[in-house]
């Protein structure tokens, strides 16, 4: 990915975070793909059907030399853990078997995203949906 690009692209099957809960403001209807600034490491974010957005992707910098092709470092604590999850339980996402790599008080886990489950927005999608 070159440098501070950002694209969003569509799930094609949104992901309800809480499957027996109809809120649907906890539908996540895609992903957000960027760059980190200071490392250059890809940045991701969830997209929710109300057009929040939020973090999967931690910078750990001087860690970039660890990372291959399509790779990122995946924040999978706190209040990510169910959601990374759901993801892994619906394809979405592959963590690697990478021995995790400490930082502060998290282990942090290296993962890819899987391409097969994605699709463009439509530029009304992308009009609703920009965190």
């Amino acid at each position: 990915m070159s440098t501070n690009t950002s694209h969003q692209k569509k799930l094609k099957q949104p992901i309800s975070v809480f499957p027996d809960t109809p809120v649907d403001r906890h539908m996540i209807v895609g992903l957000g793909f960027s760059e980190f600034s200071s490392t250059g490491q890809m940045a991701v974010f969830l997209i929710f059907r109300d057009g929040r957005g939020m973090r999967l992707a931690v910078n750990l910098p001087g860690e970039s030399e660890r990372l291959k092709e399509g790779e990122f470092f995946l924040k999978d604590w706190a209040e990510n853990t169910h959601i990374v999850d759901r993801l892994i339980s619906h394809d979405v996402l592959e963590v690697m078997g990478y021995p995790r790599i400490e930082s502060g008080h998290v282990k942090v886990s290296t993962a890819k995203i899987n391409p097969d489950v994605l699709s463009d927005f439509s530029d009304d999608e992308l009009s609703r949906f920009h965190p």
